[in-house]
């Protein structure tokens, strides 16, 4: 996945927002209706991504929103 990977060029990239994930893995780094992306495997990308001291990250559940909706 290309963003993680420039927003580590921080003279570059001033914010980098992933609004439709794909197929990432949690070594790599939703909403609420997901069938590709579950709210328990969100929870456990945002323990990963909290576990990097060197990023600032958060995971948003949208709630009433089904799988895709951010790119409609």
């Amino acid at each position: 996945m290309v963003v993680p990977k420039l927003a580590k060029y921080e003279s570059i990239v001033d914010a980098a927002v992933i609004l439709h994930h794909g197929p990432i893995a949690v070594n790599d780094i939703n909403v609420k209706h997901d069938h590709v992306f579950p709210p328990d495997q969100a929870k456990l990308l945002g323990n990963a991504l909290s576990a990097k001291s060197e990023i600032e990250s958060f995971v948003k559940i949208f709630p009433g929103v089904k799988h895709g909706w951010a790119v409609r």
